[in-house]
């Protein structure tokens, strides 16, 4: 019997006070830890998340250490690139107050300030209170993959797999695929059947107040102006289940001008521009607009 597993890298969301720069302290805000940090054509990239190794490490080793909660404590990172680690094993280094012996030796190295920046004792009430990253609906993070997602992706590669294994993979996601837009429906449906409901109580209880209104009682004409609105993409539940990163960009009116039409039976996103301009997003693959700053396909944020 053959098993076939795909099994992606463990990442762990952190919320997290920047102390190099004074960005969460201006923006009473919280920064989400990244891994890795790439460059293209001008444009910043950031892996979101931190390996789930380096979390451990830092939450069952060091906090040990330290007999303290890694909410309670600054701890200075020094992440290493590959061609400059001190060995094969070793990727990052971790240290807090009691180090500082070693922190005043990478900042010579470094020539970068570290010690002086960190803070012994607990948070300030302003730094308990400063707003947090929701780490529960990431798409491709905390959130499950749509298996319409996964065939637009991986379609081509699970159907050749099935050819070549005689396994029926394709066929179970695209089952999937269908049961989840099922739920997605009947959850529209509900929220519809709310809306309705709620709007029925709001004419009924209008109405008991016109009936309560005397008779020679004129009521005012109103002059309202009618407003044409311009024509707008509509991004359907079913697109923005294909490509989370829509949920986003929906909001968005700068992202969203940038589409040109979305063609759900062949999964194609257009732009409005050239082919020939469009660009692969680092982290996905999915060709993208070049002013593009958030990637349909996998949510990506770039700067």
């Amino acid at each position: 019997m053959l098993l076939i597993v795909w099994i992606p890298d463990k990442f762990v969301l952190i919320n997290a006070i920047d102390r190099m720069d004074s960005w969460c302290k201006d923006n009473k805000h919280t920064k989400l830890m990244a891994w890795n940090e790439t460059e293209k054509e001008g444009k910043t990239f950031h892996t979101a998340g931190v390996k789930n190794g380096f979390y451990n490490h830092i939450f069952d080793l060091k906090c040990n250490e330290c007999n303290k909660h890694f909410e309670d404590v600054d701890f200075v990172v020094k992440k290493f690139s590959k061609n400059k680690r001190p060995d094969q094993n070793t990727n990052y280094l971790v240290y807090w107050h009691e180090n500082k012996t070693v922190i005043e030796t990478m900042e010579k190295q470094d020539k970068e300030q570290y010690f002086n920046k960190i803070v012994i004792g607990d948070l300030t009430e302003e730094e308990k209170n400063y707003v947090r990253y929701d780490l529960e609906n990431i798409p491709f993070i905390s959130k499950t993959t749509p298996a319409g997602v996964i065939l637009s992706k991986l379609g081509k590669f699970i159907k050749d797999v099935d050819t070549k294994y005689g396994t029926n993979v394709y066929s179970q996601f695209v089952e999937l695929k269908e049961k989840e837009l099922e739920e997605q429906q009947n959850s529209k449906n509900e929220e519809d059947k709310e809306t309705f409901v709620s709007a029925s109580v709001e004419n009924v209880e209008q109405e008991e107040v016109e009936q309560d209104l005397p008779t020679e009682v004129e009521r005012p004409v109103e002059h309202t102006k009618v407003k044409v609105k311009e024509p707008k993409l509509t991004l359907t539940q079913e697109a923005c289940t294909l490509w989370p990163g829509l949920v986003e960009i929906k909001d968005n009116p700068k992202e969203l001008s940038l589409i040109k039409s979305i063609d759900i039976d062949n999964q194609e996103i257009q732009y409005n521009c050239s082919e020939n301009d469009l660009e692969d997003c680092p982290d996905c693959g999915m060709r993208l607009h070049p002013e593009s700053m958030i990637c349909p396909g996998c949510a990506a944020h770039f700067s």
